[in-house]
């Protein structure tokens, strides 16, 4: 079966993806290596600030449509994603664009629950 060639990431999508390596590495584990919940992506986006910024989500928004978008180029045939070390049907990495969607739009709500679990301790 033939290949495509490997979609690459922007530079900050890929700091995300590689924030989000939990349970292995990629080099061991390709994709079952991270954990894209909402958790670790809101983490990730508040790191230096303690807030997400709707401007970077946004970017991150639109990346990944680019993303989903080059791949539907590639007529379903199985693709890579530079770094993750995982083959992808179209439709498998559709669905990896629309998890990451969803745990990028929910980050800020994780991060405002965060703060109102410290309040309370408090």
């Amino acid at each position: 079966m033939s290949t495509s060639a490997e979609l690459h990431l922007s530079p900050r999508l890929q700091a995300l993806l590689i924030a989000c390596q939990k349970a292995c590495v990629a080099e061991c584990c390709g994709v079952e290596a991270f954990d894209f919940s909402p958790l670790h992506v809101a983490s990730f986006l508040s790191a230096f600030t303690g807030r997400v910024n709707a401007d970077e989500t946004a970017t991150l928004q639109r990346e990944l449509d680019v993303l989903a978008e080059q791949a539907s180029h590639e007529n379903g045939l199985l693709c890579s994603i530079s770094g993750l070390n995982q083959l992808f049907t179209l439709e498998e990495l559709h669905g990896l664009v629309r998890e990451l969607k969803r745990s990028i739009a929910a980050s800020p709500q994780m991060v405002e629950l965060s703060d109102r679990l410290r309040e309370d301790r408090a």
